[in-house]
């Protein structure tokens, strides 16, 4: 058997049998693999485009996300009724993983999506103005630090990214209507998730239903509170649980990978580099 075989049959072993302790630890190397690619650009001094800006950070912020993924799956000790016990937080790890498909979406979005740079800037722009807009709306109390310096930051930014949105031929082509819209936009994306979830391939896999049912826990809706009761009377259903959280992310891991990987020739270089067993994961898992 070569190498690769090896590696393929080590994966199939462990899903087949549900190994949690072997797929955390292929998801961690995994996850290790995504800080240096994220990292690498930086680490090369790689010129990046205007809306690849918002990469390092939320790369590294996703994968971050990994490692607590991998630590509450690992379980915290915590005293209940005078007992010790190992609690895994279930409705956490629900909630964490809905954040990582919003996260991939928005990369997506941003960075990976196969049209103009220029149409990947004016999204930018978008986003960051929804955002502004809206902390620029928040009740700041005057007990905060240097309040008044925190809002003429953000003010300026606003006018920033309003004279970068004008100065786009997609603000300049738009009727009066859109400018407006543009100009104080109601959602941070111009498109609606359900086409980021097709345009980006995660839908083939059935993420998109997931992420509706993860809802239930980020908003804590009544579903989770049924759901948690199942696992209370099936301790067994605990470990596919856990098992389909690990999966999921990989699967997103490995794509985010990846997607990192294709856009700079230094980090195929990088990716090149890799164990032999990382890249055998990432790819079997990508194509998922």
């Amino acid at each position: 058997m070569d190498d690769r075989n090896k590696h393929y049959a080590e994966l199939y072993f462990a899903e087949n049998t549900n190994d949690i302790g072997k797929k955390i630890d292929f998801f961690s190397s995994m996850t290790n693999c995504l800080f240096e690619l994220a990292n690498n650009p930086f680490e090369r001094r790689i010129q990046i485009k205007s809306h690849q800006s918002i990469l390092e950070a939320k790369a590294y912020r996703f994968a971050f996300a990994n490692n607590s993924i991998i630590s509450l799956i690992k379980g915290t000790k915590v005293k209940i009724l005078d007992k010790e016990i190992n609690s895994i937080d279930i409705d956490s790890l629900n909630s964490i993983t809905r954040m990582q498909i919003e996260t991939f979406l928005i990369l997506f979005y941003l960075v990976f999506d196969k049209v103009e740079d220029e149409i990947k800037d004016f999204r930018l722009n978008i986003y960051k103005l929804h955002a502004l807009q809206k902390q620029n709306n928040f009740e700041i109390s005057a007990d905060f630090i240097d309040t008044e310096n925190s809002r003429k930051k953000i003010k300026l930014e606003i006018e920033e990214a309003i004279d970068a949105i004008k100065q786009s031929n997609l603000f300049q082509q738009a009727n009066e209507t859109k400018k407006k819209e543009y100009l104080n936009p109601r959602y941070a994306k111009l498109i609606e998730s359900k086409q980021l979830f097709e345009r980006s391939g995660i839908q083939k896999s059935r993420i998109d239903q997931m992420w509706s049912i993860y809802s239930n826990y980020a908003h804590s809706e009544y579903i989770s509170d049924r759901q948690h009761y199942c696992r209370v009377i099936n301790p067994n259903s605990k470990v596919e649980t856990i098992s389909l959280i690990l999966d999921i992310n990989k699967m997103l891991t490995s794509r985010l990978i990846w997607n990192l990987k294709l856009l700079y020739n230094e980090n195929v270089e990088k990716y090149d580099s890799f164990d032999l067993k990382d890249k055998v994961h990432i790819e079997t898992w990508k194509d998922i």
